[in-house]
């Protein structure tokens, strides 16, 4: 690991990093993230969300009680009239 300039003069309105993946055939996949998900200029989807809530969840109560949960909530996922955050559109 090592510290970038770049990057680290853009925090704190960007958290980056870049990530370098060697390959044993010798090829070098790199990528640069700038805003990671679920940061405010790069937010999850309702849904992948709700996905991740349920996966963490499902780790505390098992999978046949979590399959129970989005019935006994309903859309408890979907933004509500009058929300602070009215400007997030939902992605269903």
């Amino acid at each position: 690991m090592e510290r970038n300039a770049e990057l680290s003069a853009m925090y704190p309105d960007a958290v980056g990093n870049i990530v370098h993946v060697d390959l044993a055939d010798g090829r070098r996949i790199t990528r640069r993230v700038d805003y990671p998900l679920g940061n405010a200029k790069n937010r999850l989807k309702d849904s992948a969300v709700e996905g991740k809530f349920l996966a963490l969840v499902e780790r505390i109560i098992g999978r046949a009680e979590r399959k129970r949960l989005p019935s006994l909530f309903g859309n408890w996922m979907k933004p509500k009239r009058g929300c602070a955050d009215a400007g997030h559109e939902n992605d269903e």
